[in-house]
């Protein structure tokens, strides 16, 4: 437009062209009076909330993270917004020898159980911000290597002990079976244990994994199944002596780590004749692992060098790799937060590290790295 022609604009025309042309020039990013610009957004800021101990482990139920320490006991958090956790409470153990080296917590419901050497322990979480001793220094068969809930039912699994207690009546847990395999002929040294319905038979399993006990020869095994309906007389209905590391049950598929740093999928439509379903080589040997739904999140290379591994098992018996988190140092106790979309991860000296989720299918998650959890200077 030739503006010398603008001057015989009637003043409001001359008005409304001015006023389109420099929302056209906003719009294409120009100069002028128009919206303001989309404010670039940063990173959010790391929160730091330090301890004097190093993070041991860690489980989440719902909007809290439940934290164990090596020293001072355990720390409630709350993660409601997980890039801005608030501790809202912390417990020690009454006895004054206090609760050090905290490495498992099992949240269930309103109540949370400790294992601690060869007793554990039993709070009520139903006000996470006032947790409150039911019961405990309930003595097992020999050191408590891990527990499982289960339908109001504990089960603790040591080196060479099996044992299942009533827990209707959390304040009193009542001892409803021991057995001490003396010899290691069958569970040797057992590590990790979960316990599921089976809804093939309707029936509740206790899988077991760990390494046979093996100098000239072998005893023991490295996985066992033990259907635990009756919890006064469990039956053993399976065992291998391939050595495992750790696991996790979902219906009638079992995960399973081994030694050879494979995961192994199972069927189990019958737990006496488990069926290979798939295997994949990992990058290093499985420590950790926690399942969310058709996700695996597993915790290799216990050390200076791990990493973390997302694993789709929708198809079971064609599992793929979704993504994978590295420098994750001392990675043994991980736990994942439906609510939020985050993997909370007990990495010792560095705290408690947080990796949260884009949910973007079919893109990968990606890594949100927060210094949560450190060590005071």
């Amino acid at each position: 437009m030739n503006r010398s022609h603008l001057r015989f604009l009637p003043p409001l025309l001359l008005a409304a062209l001015v006023a389109l042309l420099l929302a056209g020039l906003a719009a294409a990013g120009g100069p002028g009076v128009g919206p303001a610009a989309v404010p670039r957004l940063d990173p959010p800021a790391p929160v730091n909330i330090t301890f004097d101990s190093d993070v041991l482990s860690v489980a989440v139920q719902g909007d809290y993270a439940y934290v164990g320490l090596e020293k001072a006991g355990v720390a409630v958090l709350d993660i409601s917004d997980p890039l801005h956790p608030i501790i809202i409470s912390t417990f020690d153990d009454p006895d004054p020898s206090g609760l050090n080296y905290v490495d498992e917590l099992i949240p269930n419901g309103d109540i949370l159980i400790i294992p601690y050497g060869s007793v554990f322990y039993v709070v009520d979480i139903s006000d996470p911000a006032h947790p409150a001793w039911l019961s405990y220094s309930h003595d097992a068969a020999y050191e408590l290597k891990a527990m499982a809930l289960y339908d109001q039912r504990a089960y603790g699994l040591g080196p060479d002990s099996f044992e299942i207690w009533d827990l209707q009546d959390p304040s009193s847990p009542q001892l409803l079976y021991s057995m001490r395999d003396q010899y290691h002929r069958l569970f040797s040294d057992m590590q990790q244990i979960a316990v599921a319905r089976n809804p093939a038979d309707g029936r509740i399993y206790a899988y077991m994994t760990g390494e046979p006990l093996c100098f000239h020869d072998c005893i023991g095994n490295g996985l066992v199944f033990v259907d635990v309906t009756d919890p006064s007389q469990p039956q053993v209905v399976y065992t291998s002596r391939w050595n495992g590391v750790t696991l996790a049950a979902q219906e009638e598929y079992l995960y399973w780590s081994d030694s050879d740093a494979s995961l192994q999928i199972l069927g189990l439509t019958d737990p006496r004749q488990p069926e290979l379903l798939s295997r994949i080589d990992l990058a290093d040997i499985g420590f950790a692992m926690d399942r969310k739904g058709n996700r695996l999140f597993l915790a290799l290379a216990y050390g200076e060098d791990g990493q973390i591994d997302v694993i789709d098992v929708t198809n079971k018996t064609k599992p793929t790799s979704m993504t994978r988190y590295e420098d994750v140092k001392h990675g043994k106790s991980l736990s994942h937060s439906d609510e939020t979309g985050c993997l909370f991860v007990a990495e010792l000296s560095r705290g408690l590290r947080i990796l949260c989720d884009i949910n973007a299918n079919p893109q990968p998650p990606a890594q949100v790295w927060l210094p949560l959890i450190g060590i005071q200077g």
